[in-house]
């Protein structure tokens, strides 16, 4: 949530090559207007050190001062990893009426601060796959590669215990038993 309300302000954020990968180009568009700023515009106003700033101002204070909370949940997060915690994995879409936390990317944008907590790779896959099932009490349908249980996989080009990247390298995926191309589930992939 606290990135999501904080890269509202940053100023390249919407001309991130990977958002076209999960939101409608003319979305996208969309959230650069006005009427699309609403959201921004709201929290602006309560931000009274903002009043009269450019937006790379703007964008210099917000990270400044969110920068606090976000090293608490880093630094909490890095203990937990490093002392045994059990880990789940999730994310914050939607935290709010925010583009900032966008479905999906912001899966991948959850591994990278992970890491930054000194999660390691393999704490990641872990906390993502079988502790989210067991967590929810699916182990036995889900959260692992066996007979019987439901078909849901990432076939990767590298090992996710060893890097995130390997995220990066998605060859098919499979949703119930369906093999799907990475490139036909892009939000701008003509079908």
């Amino acid at each position: 949530m606290l990135y999501g309300e904080r890269d509202l302000f940053n100023t390249t954020f919407l001309a991130d090559p990977q958002l076209a990968q999960v939101l409608p180009a003319s979305l996208i568009e969309w959230y650069r207007t006005p009427e699309g700023q609403w959201f921004h515009d709201t929290m602006a106003e309560g931000y009274t050190e903002l009043k009269g700033k450019d937006p790379k101002t703007a964008e210099d204070i917000v990270s400044r001062d969110y920068a606090v909370w976000i090293g608490r949940g880093e630094h909490s997060t890095s203990y937990l990893a490093t002392h045994g915690g059990r880990l789940l994995f999730g994310t914050d879409t939607p935290s709010a009426p925010t583009y900032a936390n966008p479905p999906g990317l912001n899966g991948w944008f959850e591994m990278q601060r992970l890491v930054a907590a000194n999660v390691t790779p393999a704490q990641i896959f872990q906390a993502a796959t079988l502790s989210n099932a067991r967590a929810l009490k699916l182990d036995g349908e889900i959260g692992t590669v066996s007979v019987g249980k439901k078909a849901n996989l990432l076939l990767l080009r590298a090992d996710p215990t060893q890097t995130v990247q390997a995220y990066n390298g998605i060859v098919k995926v499979i949703l119930g038993g369906r093999v799907l191309e990475p490139a036909s589930l892009s939000a701008n992939h003509a079908h």
